[in-house]
């Protein structure tokens, strides 16, 4: 059995100077409510090779000033390897990404954030562990009010070995905006 669970904060940096209408600030549509922290937006359990998850999250800037940027990150903790036999970073890389994007596809604000994502590990694919190690950092505008999909598909790859049986790891994914 594999799992993975993740979590997600929002980061508001108010150290840029305010606009003429304010700061952005970044909180997350939850059932309706916004908050500053979401629930596990990507979960996946009993994962094996060739499977795929899927999360969703709505952020919205609950701010008085437009945002100019967007920047994701991830980290990780709580990994588990009852084997002894993987490591946090292989387990990682054994997880593709195989989409993420922002926005309403079709959209003038739709952007595929794969494409701001490079292969750190060099190993022919985007993972979660290139996530990890080279965050998302693109200009974007999102207004007072306004809200963005984020979506993310990954897909634990068809040739992991044996190593990954019994593992688990948790996510921290980071959004922040500034303006």
């Amino acid at each position: 059995m594999l799992q993975i669970l993740s979590q997600t904060y929002a980061l508001n940096p108010h150290y840029f100077a305010p606009s003429a209408t304010g700061y952005p600030d970044l909180c997350f549509v939850v059932d309706g409510n916004t908050a500053q922290q979401a629930p596990p937006f990507l979960r996946a359990s009993n994962f094996r090779p060739g499977d795929y998850a899927e999360g969703f999250l709505t952020l919205k800037n609950c701010g008085t000033g437009k945002s100019s940027f967007l920047s994701i990150s991830l980290s990780y903790y709580g990994f588990t390897d009852p084997n002894s036999d993987s490591s946090p970073e292989g387990f990682l890389s054994a997880i593709e990404i195989t989409d993420m994007s922002l926005g309403e596809s079709g959209s003038p604000v739709w952007r595929n954030l794969k494409n701001y994502i490079e292969d750190v590990n060099s190993n022919g694919r985007i993972d979660l562990h290139d996530l990890s190690l080279f965050p998302v950092n693109i200009q974007y505008t999102i207004n007072p009010d306004d809200g963005r999909e984020f979506y993310i598909k990954v897909r634990f790859i068809p040739d992991a070995g044996n190593e990954y049986q019994g593992d688990s790891i948790n996510l921290s994914f980071t959004f922040t905006i500034g303006g």
